[in-house]
């Protein structure tokens, strides 16, 4: 004969369980979400790097096929490197010193003083790369 203290019990822990299930499918929910959001940032801060790249590559290639330089499409890659540089600040802290740096220097290319940034690579061909690793992650 199973008396009411045992119907209580199992009622109780009945509705304890059901109450973790549910707990565990929304942290299941909101772990997906989380890495979907992660996922976004990352890819975007690739698109944007891949962007600021690709525009700093073609100018500079129709800088050596004669065109003289063009202070408004320096300033547009400033911001373009600047963008970049805070896409990248929580994925890749040393390549987004890099983009930091490129739009400095791009504010003003004849100024800027390459020893001051020390050991930071700032060379294209790198980021190029470093893009290419970044993908494969």
């Amino acid at each position: 004969m199973m008396n009411n203290n045992n119907i209580t019990i199992n009622f109780k822990l009945g509705g304890i369980a059901k109450s973790i299930i549910q707990f565990i499918d929304y942290f299941k929910q909101l772990k997906n979400t989380i890495k979907n959001e992660e996922n976004q940032k990352y890819n975007l801060a690739l698109i944007s790097l891949q962007s600021a790249a690709n525009e700093t590559r073609l100018y500079l290639k129709s800088i050596t096929n004669g065109k003289s330089q063009n202070s408004k499409k320096e300033k547009e890659l400033s911001t373009l490197w600047k963008t970049v540089g805070f896409a990248l600040r929580e994925i890749d802290s040393e390549l987004s010193k890099v983009s930091f740096e490129k739009s400095d220097y791009w504010l003003d290319p004849e100024s800027y003083n390459l020893v001051e940034i020390g050991e930071i690579n700032l060379d294209l061909n790198t980021v190029v790369k470093e893009i290419k690793l970044l993908l494969q992650r």
